[in-house]
C-alpha cells in the first residue's frame, strides 16, 4: 500500500494525489497514436510514441503531486530571480545557494534551485521506496523538480527541489492544482546479476519468443503483460 498523508483537507479537496493514470498530459492525450501518409495510390501507416508500450506504462505509474500554492517566477537578470507565492502568511520555500549544487546540473536554467516545503507524506510498506521524477518529459519552462529517491519505509516527511527553467526578462505562473512531480514506487535492496543466456536457458527462450514478436510488440506486450 502507498499511502499519502496530509493534515491540509483543503488540498485533499481541491489539489489532491491522485494515481497517474488520472493526470495523464495534455500533449500526450492530444497526440494521435498512428499517422497516415499517402504515397501515389498507397496509404502507409506510421506509430507514434503514443503506440510505444515502454512510455505508455510510464505515464501510467505511481502517483502525480499537485502544487498546492500559486507560484510566480520573475528573472529580471541572469543572476537574479524572484519567487511570489498565493499565500505570503505561509513559509513556502527556501533557496539553495547556488555553490550547493554543481553548476552542471543546472544548465539553462537559473543558478539557484529552489525548495518547495512538501504538506504530503508519504508511507510504504518495509522496503519499498519512493523514486521522485518530473511530471512529465522534456525541459519544463519555469519549474522542474530534480529527481530523487526517498526511502519512505521508514522516512516520511520530504521536501521538493526544483531547477528553474526561465529565461532572463521572462515571468512564469504555475498555478495551484498543476501536477509537479511523480512519486514511484519500488522494491528496495535489490540484488543485481549480470550475466549470459548460457547460464539460464528458459529465460533465452523466452526471449528470443519475444524477440520473435516485435513486428507486433505492442499488441504482444499487452498480452504479455496483462494482469
Amino acid at each position: 500500500m502507498f499511502e499519502v498523508f496530509t493534515d491540509n483537507k483543503y488540498l485533499l479537496k481541491y489539489a489532491p494525489p491522485e494515481v497517474s493514470n488520472k493526470n495523464l498530459p495534455e500533449w500526450w492525450k492530444q497526440f494521435p497514436a498512428k499517422l497516415e501518409f499517402k504515397d501515389n495510390k498507397e496509404i502507409a501507416d506510421m506509430q507514434t510514441m503514443r503506440s510505444c508500450p515502454v512510455i505508455k506504462d510510464f505515464l501510467n505509474a505511481g502517483l502525480i503531486i499537485k502544487l498546492w500554492t500559486n507560484v510566480k517566477i520573475f528573472r529580471s537578470s541572469e543572476d537574479t530571480c524572484s519567487v511570489e507565492f498565493l499565500n505570503e502568511k505561509h513559509r513556502y520555500s527556501e533557496w539553495h545557494n547556488n555553490l550547493q549544487v554543481a553548476p552542471d546540473l543546472l544548465n539553462h536554467s537559473f543558478s539557484m534551485p529552489i525548495k518547495l516545503f512538501n504538506p504530503f507524506n508519504v508511507r510504504t510498506p518495509k522496503n519499498v521506496w519512493t523514486y521522485v521524477v518530473p511530471y512529465e518529459y522534456g525541459d519544463k519552462r519555469g519549474m522542474e523538480v530534480l529527481q530523487g529517491i526517498v526511502k519512505t519505509d521508514s522516512w516520511h516527511s520530504f521536501n521538493f527541489v526544483f531547477k528553474l527553467n526561465v529565461d532572463v526578462g521572462e515571468t512564469k505562473t504555475i498555478n495551484f492544482g498543476t501536477p509537479i512531480a511523480r512519486l514511484l514506487p519500488f522494491h528496495a535492496n535489490m540484488e543485481y546479476k549480470i550475466s549470459s543466456f548460457d547460464e539460464d536457458q528458459d529465460f533465452k527462450s523466452k526471449v528470443d519468443e519475444q524477440e520473435f514478436q516485435v513486428g507486433n510488440i505492442e499488441h504482444a506486450y499487452l498480452k504479455e503483460t496483462k494482469n
